[in-house]
């Protein structure tokens, strides 16, 4: 399953230097679209309750350097959303892989994935089949 969200909102950066209520609007924003974009994508989705691999590829929207960690910390809100749309828990998502790439004049997306192999993993274990 892949989902193309929106790039997230700057303020949302860690290293911003915003007041934590001042951008709660924004980050539930975020999340919220998030989520129905997500619901939107996954119509047939059936929930999983065991681990399963996510990988999140930030397609910058310029040529500015930004941290891993930071552009990870920024997607919080999305993840959350995504996990919601999906009826999992977000710590379910392991491992999780981070990438990116820069598209100058592009609008920015976060792509979530959760790739088909790891998606059939889990629902053999879900049903108890041994691999």
């Amino acid at each position: 399953m892949i989902v193309h969200l929106p790039f997230p909102p700057k303020e949302l950066s860690p290293n911003g230097r915003h007041d934590r209520r001042a951008i709660s609007g924004i980050r539930a924003t975020y999340r919220d679209t998030c989520y129905y974009l997500t619901k939107q994508a996954a119509k047939a989705w059936a929930p999983i309750t065991c681990d399963i691999a996510m990988s999140l590829t930030f397609v910058q929207p310029d040529l500015r350097r930004r941290d891993v960690d930071n552009m990870l910390a920024s997607a919080k809100a999305a993840i959350d959303g995504f996990a919601k749309a999906l009826k999992m828990d977000d710590r379910q998502f392991k491992p999780i892989t981070v990438d990116w790439v820069r598209e100058k004049g592009s609008a920015g997306a976060l792509i979530l994935e959760l790739s088909p192999m790891a998606l059939m993993q889990a629902a053999d274990e879900e049903m108890g089949a041994i691999l």
